[in-house]
């Protein structure tokens, strides 16, 4: 006859050591200081899209810390009209079946006057000065991991593309240096091309990036814009005095 194994479950026999309660305490809060110390150090990745092919333009960013999407902006058409003197982007949703525009939204962006600039207070002024030299460390410690730009163009007449391709090359060059020399890049081969098309008309782009800073860094720039603004409008007449 085969032996049955036979296994009985007693509750009364589970109890928990003296002092078993505290340790498991100690290891949470352990791991809650662990947490918050390794935090800073997680990645956040930035990518950025744009896409304009004749009468289709998309603007596509996206958000990841470490490997997960956390959130996702994306603009199907981005229009500029310009009136006025101030700015008017339309935004645009998709198109149904019958080519109708689904949803559609304007939003105003005035420029800003001399006046309402020369009014402002010298706290205002600083703490936008301030806000410009913590935008500097936090260009700063940005890492591009990933360049691509390529332009594709094309006149009915060879030689007015053959001029259009080279102001395209130089002005990549000059903005390039330039991307160069406010964030670190880190991409082995970059990807800048202008594609000439000399049989007819074509105006083409796509435009990819991603970039990529560490939590830490948006943590300490967080907390340098709020103590600059409570210095700046609230602590300065006690500083004065104490001074």
């Amino acid at each position: 006859m085969p032996h049955i194994l036979a296994f009985r479950w007693n509750t009364n026999t589970i109890r928990l050591a003296p002092g078993t309660g505290a340790t498991v305490s100690m290891l949470f809060i352990l791991l809650i200081v662990l947490s918050f110390l390794l935090l800073p150090l997680l990645p956040v990745y930035f990518d950025v899209r744009y896409r304009w092919q004749e009468k289709d333009e998309r603007f596509q960013i996206k958000l990841y810390l470490w490997r997960g999407l956390v959130s996702r902006l994306e603009v199907p058409l981005l229009q500029w009209q310009g009136r006025n003197l101030s700015a008017i982007f339309r935004l645009k949703a998709g198109k149904d079946k019958e080519g109708k525009v689904l949803a559609r939204r304007k939003v105003k962006v005035p420029w800003f006057k001399f006046p309402k600039v020369m009014s402002l207070s010298a706290p205002s002024v600083a703490f936008l000065w301030r806000i410009i030299q913590i935008n500097r460390y936090l260009l700063g410690k940005v890492n591009c991991i990933r360049v691509r730009w390529v332009t594709e163009i094309g006149f009915n007449d060879p030689a007015v593309t053959g001029i259009a391709v080279g102001f395209l090359w130089g002005v990549k060059s000059y903005l390039y240096h330039h991307f160069r020399r406010v964030v670190k890049v880190d991409c082995v081969d970059p990807v800048i091309r202008v594609i000439p098309h000399f049989t007819g008309s074509r105006l083409q782009m796509d435009y990819h990036c991603i970039f990529a800073i560490r939590l830490g860094y948006i943590i300490i720039a967080g907390f340098k814009v709020i103590w600059s603004f409570i210095r700046l409008f609230f602590l300065k007449g006690v500083t004065g005095r104490a001074g």
